[in-house]
């Protein structure tokens, strides 16, 4: 790539394209490089990924240590594919919870949770709605780094800009399937609405009761001993559950925080900046009542 990066080896596999791992061959530092196969010019999920960088970049031209990784080239490998030479990152959260036998505990949620929180705010500031929240889009820093103990939030491809006002913001387009990941998303992105703040803090909601529960959902599993079960059904299906269930049933054995989590993300209005303090100091007290150590310490570093 650019005659400074060799790919190595295929670390992922994505709807979008195909994640390497690279060495830059003057001083065999790794990296990471996503490819894509030059099909769509206009539907580019790369190229959307390199214009949010660029976003965050003009905005906050120190960004390192934010939590958003840092890019170094973006250009053609040849002229079928393009490449996007990024930081080399650890884990995801997907990986880890699988690696911790699909259990992590409430301390690990609450520390991942309030660093989640604060990288949906650095974005959102930005004016950026990443709308494909999921465990797989957030990675830890590299263990044996500086930054091991940091959530990085990744994978831009479908993000946009935030329309403060558009048209006909609560207009159902009906989509078949909603923007984003069925099991995550919110129920506004469901129903075809333009998402806005509020959305991508109610599919986080749903990555941390995912977290607690050992990996399940009320929605989950639905298409056990429905084998014909198709995509649109099966996502109708999870839209009406997450529509009629309440915060209390949803939330029903957790601490009551995550309750009062819900309840406040409910009651934003399309375009209300959410209270990122408040949703913070909700784990952060739950955090200190509990005892737990400030050490940065995860379920998968014990």
């Amino acid at each position: 790539v650019a005659g400074k990066w060799r790919l190595i080896e295929k670390i992922s596999n994505g709807g979008f394209g195909v994640v390497y791992r690279a060495v830059n061959v003057f001083d065999n530092t790794i990296y990471a490089v996503k490819v894509e196969r030059e099909l769509m010019q206009k539907d580019s999920a790369l190229r959307n990924e390199l214009r949010v960088y660029n976003n965050i970049l003009r905005s906050d031209p120190n960004s390192s240590g934010t939590g958003i990784a840092r890019i170094f080239h973006y250009g053609h490998v040849d002229k079928d594919y393009r490449a996007l030479v990024m930081q080399r990152l650890g884990p995801s959260l997907e990986d880890l919870f699988q690696y911790c036998g699909r259990s992590f505990s409430l301390k690990t949620v609450l520390m991942l949770g309030e660093q989640m929180i604060q990288r949906l705010e650095y974005l959102h500031v930005r004016n950026i709605i990443h709308q494909d929240i999921k465990p797989e889009n957030f990675m830890m820093g590299l263990a044996n780094g500086v930054d091991g103990a940091i959530v990085y939030i990744a994978d831009f491809g479908l993000s946009k800009d935030f329309e403060s006002t558009p048209p006909f913001p609560h207009k159902s387009t009906a989509p078949q399937l909603p923007q984003g990941t069925t099991r995550y998303c919110s129920v506004k992105a469901h129903r075809g609405h333009l998402q806005s703040y509020r959305d991508d803090l109610e599919c986080l909601g749903y990555v941390l009761i995912y977290f607690l529960r050992g990996g399940r959902l009320p929605w989950c599993g639905l298409r056990n001993g429905r084998p014909t079960m198709t995509d649109e059904e099966h996502a109708r299906a999870v839209m009406q559950i997450k529509m009629s269930i309440s915060v209390q049933k949803l939330c029903e054995g957790l601490p009551e925080e995550f309750a009062r989590y819900f309840e406040h993300i409910c009651a934003l209005r399309y375009g209300e900046v959410p209270r990122y303090a408040y949703l913070r100091g909700l784990f952060w007290e739950l955090y200190r009542s509990r005892g737990y150590a400030q050490d940065n310490v995860y379920d998968w570093s014990i």
